[in-house]
């Protein structure tokens, strides 16, 4: 999830806490930082050590924590990371797991292949990736971004006035949260709900109604 940032407090301490002084929901293209940013290591082919590359070029330190938010990974030890660039390479006795590129798109009848990739559902991914906390560089996206609240008259109406509403989702196995660290065949931690249901709370955080 990207968090926006209040830069009134010291800008490591803030993101270390990872949390406090943020603001949950912030759109990624205008947040000058990146919280818990998703990241899965590839060892290519020709390649000695697995590689990672994040969203944007951090401006300064990088912190990086198992999923669980309980082991934090150390630079120099597990991973190194070339200032004005996206790219962070691990060590060879790095802690942090990665996968070969032959092994994310496996032969055509191999085990968990789908349309000529790797594909599980429950926690095996959320295993294999670390999470990537930096400030960065670079400008923001050149997005289009324009609210449309006229479109959504009806149901923010509702909000507002603090009435439920139910929140529908149309998707695949991702929608219903097969992936998700809280879905019930997965168990870990943190333990977050399927991305329609953040939507949901986040929306009830806001406007206080109840959205189910």
């Amino acid at each position: 999830m990207m968090l926006k940032a209040d830069e009134a407090s010291d800008k490591a301490d803030k993101l270390e806490k990872s949390g406090p002084g943020m603001v949950l929901g912030e759109p990624l293209w205008t947040s000058p930082a990146s919280d818990k940013e998703p990241v899965l290591f590839i060892l290519e082919e020709g390649k000695q050590l697995a590689t990672g590359k994040l969203l944007f070029i951090p401006s300064d330190k990088i912190w990086i924590d198992h999923p669980d938010q309980k082991f934090h990974y150390e630079e120099g030890k597990d991973y190194t990371w070339k200032p004005g660039t996206k790219i962070i390479e691990l060590t060879p006795n790095s802690r942090i797991p990665f996968k070969t590129h032959a092994q994310m798109m496996p032969p055509k009848g191999s085990p968990n292949m789908f349309a000529s990739v790797l594909h599980s559902e429950g926690r095996f991914f959320h295993d294999l990736q670390v999470q990537v906390s930096y400030w960065r560089k670079t400008d923001p996206w050149p997005v289009p971004y324009k609210p449309q609240p006229e479109r959504l008259k009806r149901v923010l109406a509702k909000l507002r006035a603090k009435q439920p509403i139910k929140l529908v989702a149309l998707g695949d196995s991702i929608t219903q949260g097969f992936n998700a660290s809280g879905f019930e065949q997965a168990l870990a931690a943190p333990f977050q709900p399927c991305y329609p249901q953040l939507v949901a709370n986040t929306l009830q955080k806001r406007f206080g109604s109840k959205v189910t």
